[in-house]
């Protein structure tokens, strides 16, 4: 057996040996440690998922939604149809009919509030609308200026008696432009609260388990100084301590890993397949096995440093060259 492999089984034996001799300072910084890399991976999976939402809205829904005057007939519709074909930053639109509106209220919504909203009225009570999709979501403010100015006769249409002072044919319009710079807002907001709030519970985990390491150097003191005498090298004396700390780092990101899968699963279970939808919002979380690779990894490693760390600050503030 070489004398390297002598080296690291004595320095693994002393450190499991110090953190038996330190149970309550070892457990409390487990803890601390535990709760640092658990908000550090659960603003990871938060990030993960806006981002994956403000992909899913980009890539895969549309860019504007523009409702038209309910006087405007499907026919006439067509008119403004023409007008988004012939422009070149359209990629595709939806188009909602006056019908196609009418059953999506009967479809969705219970028979009171259905009753409550349309009365007496029928399906020409509400406007034809265009889900539009754009090849560059950037150019959406753009295309919405040139739409707004569209009058009724751009489109061969005649207003309706309560619509003779109108001029521009489209009645309401929504952007997932506005949208995606508020979940955009929220996200820079995560992430700086998730980056302020870990580097806090970082110092403080760095500095209980600075005091752990420092309870084991103060009760082999004395073997230290032998240590010292006889010419041990700082390696082989500080090489226990090091390895407690990162021991106690390592077990705090095994079970801050468990702990957010835990918590991760409990609340897509509750969302159940396809997320949850909120007007006309739909929130789709991601899988945990789509980025836990990378937050196992990640985890484990920051709880290595944070662990080493602290014992290194420890040894080389009580530990003599």
């Amino acid at each position: 057996m070489s004398n390297k492999t002598v080296q690291f089984g004595r320095i693994l034996k002393q450190s499991f040996k110090g953190l038996l001799r330190n149970k309550m300072m070892v457990f409390a910084s487990f803890l601390v440690t535990v709760i640092t890399l658990t908000v550090l991976g659960a603003c990871f999976a938060v990030a993960r998922n806006i981002n994956h939402q403000i992909d899913l809205y980009i890539e895969k829904e549309y860019s504007l939604s523009v409702y038209l005057r309910a006087s405007i007939s499907d026919e006439e519709a067509k008119g403004f149809a023409k007008i988004l074909d012939e422009d070149e930053r359209v990629k595709s639109y939806e188009y909602v009919s006056k019908e196609d509106a009418y059953n999506d209220y009967r479809d969705n919504y219970s028979e009171e509030a259905f009753d409550y909203i349309f009365g007496e009225k029928d399906k020409d009570f509400l406007p034809v609308s265009f889900n539009i999709t754009l090849y560059d979501s950037d150019q959406t403010g753009e295309l919405l200026e040139k739409l707004i100015l569209v009058n009724f006769n751009d489109i061969n249409a005649e207003p309706g008696e309560d619509e003779v002072a109108e001029n521009e044919v489209i009645w309401e319009y929504s952007s997932t432009e506005d949208l995606m710079n508020k979940v955009i807002k929220i996200r820079n907001g995560v992430n700086i609260a998730g980056i302020l709030i870990t580097a806090l519970l970082v110092f403080f985990s760095v500095v209980i388990i600075s005091n752990t390491i420092m309870l084991s150097v103060f009760a082999r003191k004395k073997e230290i100084e032998i240590m010292n005498h006889i010419g041990a090298t700082k390696y082989y004396i500080e090489g226990p301590f090091i390895v407690e700390g990162c021991l106690i780092g390592l077990a705090g990101a095994v079970a801050a890993v468990f702990i957010l899968k835990g918590i991760y699963g409990l609340i897509t279970g509750a969302m159940g397949e396809g997320g949850v939808t909120a007007g006309v919002f739909k929130l789709e979380l991601l899988p945990f096995g789509s980025f836990g690779a990378a937050v196992i990894f990640g985890l484990i490693f920051v709880g290595c440093v944070i662990g080493g760390l602290g014992a290194m600050l420890a040894a080389n503030r009580h530990i003599k060259n």
